[in-house]
């Protein structure tokens, strides 16, 4: 993702993009969706 002063400003595509060093910033961000076991419920009201 691409930050300007910490605001996302979007995502960026494989290539060449022009980055300014002190205010421009980019991040990798993992975007897989993360899973969590419930346990069953015997009764729902």
């Amino acid at each position: 993702m691409h930050f300007r002063f910490g605001r996302i400003i979007g995502v960026r595509d494989p290539g060449l993009h022009l980055i300014i060093p002190v205010m421009d910033k980019l991040d990798k961000i993992s975007l897989r969706i993360v899973t969590m076991p419930i346990p069953a419920q015997k009764i729902i009201t």
